[in-house]
């Protein structure tokens, strides 16, 4: 469940991810996303519980931790949002948003979409 305290942030988050006016970054080579603001970052990373050393400690979840770093980098507040609890949905949602911005996914898509038009377009040699 997404603490109280953290409402009108996870708001104004899902808000300006939607208007596409937050520049999100993924952190290379994980599944972490962040974006870095006057004087603290926010980071949305996948976490997966339940599977340790390969054996199986009761049933694997994934969800989506959240994190407040200060202008230091330090963790000041988390909270974590699994997918079968209340809110995991909107959390997961708001991840795979910010994934999808920081990575330009939809910007790929449309310039992939355009080369192929236009390869199907022009004439065969």
């Amino acid at each position: 469940m997404i603490p109280t305290e953290w409402d009108a942030v996870f708001r104004y988050l899902v808000e300006g991810t939607k208007a596409g006016v937050l520049d999100w970054e993924q952190q290379e080579g994980s599944a972490t996303v962040r974006i870095s603001l006057s004087d603290s970052t926010i980071v949305l990373a996948i976490r997966r519980e339940g599977v340790w050393s390969g054996v199986l400690h009761g049933a694997p979840r994934q969800g989506v931790e959240v994190r407040l770093l200060d202008g230091e980098g330090e963790v000041v507040d988390s909270f974590a949002v699994f997918e079968a609890e209340k809110d995991g949905q909107r959390v997961r949602e708001l991840y795979d948003s910010a994934r999808r911005k920081a990575l330009r996914i939809d910007d790929l898509l449309r310039e992939t979409a355009d080369e192929l038009r236009r390869l199907r377009a022009s004439p065969r040699s």
